[in-house]
């Protein structure tokens, strides 16, 4: 692990602060006692810990900040509703009062063109585009392998969705068995039918649109969100 960590990134080191968290905590999780707590840990952290030297590497740090600062700004306002981080406590918040999620469009609208920006499709992919080879791995595999990372990529776009909509919409809206199931899931893919449509009808922007948009358009968009939300809070309880 640790001369393959070396190798990756290089003379100058990872610029990636989760990189920098995640190490030292895996060493802590190996030096813990054996065990299945400990083994599953391990491995968990070595998947997590790889996959964030690889994005380190692939990806320009001023794209992973704006993106990463527009999700948060995103999720900060359902959380100040529900008034918890517990993702579970959120989607039963909005199951009990409904007429909350139409005022939740805007970071719902922001929250779905961020995770459109983490997936690096269009209009943000940037990274795919023939006169920027800055792609990383999709620029060395064909083939089957390029077709893991494709599946990768829907999986953590299906992953994204379900977030959203557990937090924008109330997941199963407070149903249970099967009906809770199939409402939730047909509700997940409504927000992948959205992801794609979105893709189909926009073409690629440069990286300096896309910051400019990040920064002009949804940070202060989010933000807008957030103080509404603070107010629904303060005079509806």
């Amino acid at each position: 692990l640790v001369a393959a960590l070396r190798a990756l990134r290089g003379p100058h080191g990872v610029a990636n602060d989760e990189v920098r968290r995640l190490f030292p905590l895996l060493q802590e999780w190996v030096r813990q006692p054996d065990g299945p707590m400990r083994r599953a840990r391990v491995r968990a952290g070595l998947v997590a810990l790889l996959m964030a030297v690889v994005e380190s590497l692939t990806m320009p740090a001023a794209r992973r900040r704006d993106r990463g600062i527009n999700r948060v700004l995103a999720l900060i306002g359902p959380a100040i509703l529900a008034g918890s981080w517990n993702i579970t406590a959120i989607s039963e918040h909005f199951a009990r009062h409904p007429a909350y999620m139409p005022a939740q469009l805007a970071g719902f609208l922001v929250a779905l063109l961020a995770l459109q920006g983490k997936l690096e499709r269009l209009p943000f992919d940037i990274p795919h585009a023939k006169t920027e080879i800055v792609g990383g791995q999709f620029t060395e595999y064909t083939g089957r392998l390029l077709a893991f990372f494709n599946m990768a990529v829907s999986m953590e776009m299906v992953v994204g969705a379900a977030l959203l909509n557990a937090v924008f919409l109330g997941g199963g809206l407070g149903l249970t068995g099967t009906g809770a199931f199939a409402l939730f899931m047909l509700k997940t893919l409504g927000v992948v039918l959205l992801l794609v449509v979105l893709r189909v009808l926009m073409a690629r922007i440069r990286i300096e649109q896309m910051i400019n948009f990040c920064w002009q358009i949804l940070a202060p968009l989010a933000m807008a969100q957030i103080v509404f939300d603070i107010f629904l809070r303060i005079k509806l309880g």
